[in-house]
């Protein structure tokens, strides 16, 4: 289990993770490549997807085993049927037009 997890959590992460695959594998067709050429041991990791897709965030942590941080644009983030998924643990809220605020993320 990974550190600051509880066993519940971890559970959900499991079974969500089993869910989304199965899901994005039977419907979207997804195929995972090039998982070899991420690092195995970093202290900080910046991956970056190229489609502007509501689900690019829940792919990556789908497929990736990785604690990661998705960042969303804080409007998106506000609407009301996107705002019950908006707050969990693994997504940072950012306002896009201020360059500043992916300051205190990086450092």
């Amino acid at each position: 289990m990974r550190k600051g997890r509880s066993f519940l959590q971890g559970l959900f992460e499991v079974t969500a993770r089993a869910v989304f695959k199965t899901y994005f594998r039977l419907v979207h067709r997804i195929r995972v490549e090039g998982r070899e050429n991420l690092p195995r041991s970093f202290d900080k990791l910046i991956i970056i997807s190229n489609h502007a897709s509501l689900l690019d965030g829940i792919i990556l942590w789908t497929y990736l085993d990785m604690d990661i941080k998705i960042l969303v644009n804080r409007g998106r983030a506000r609407e009301l049927l996107l705002r019950p998924f908006m707050q969990n643990r693994y997504t940072v809220q950012i306002d896009t037009l201020n360059p500043y605020s992916l300051k205190g993320i990086i450092d």
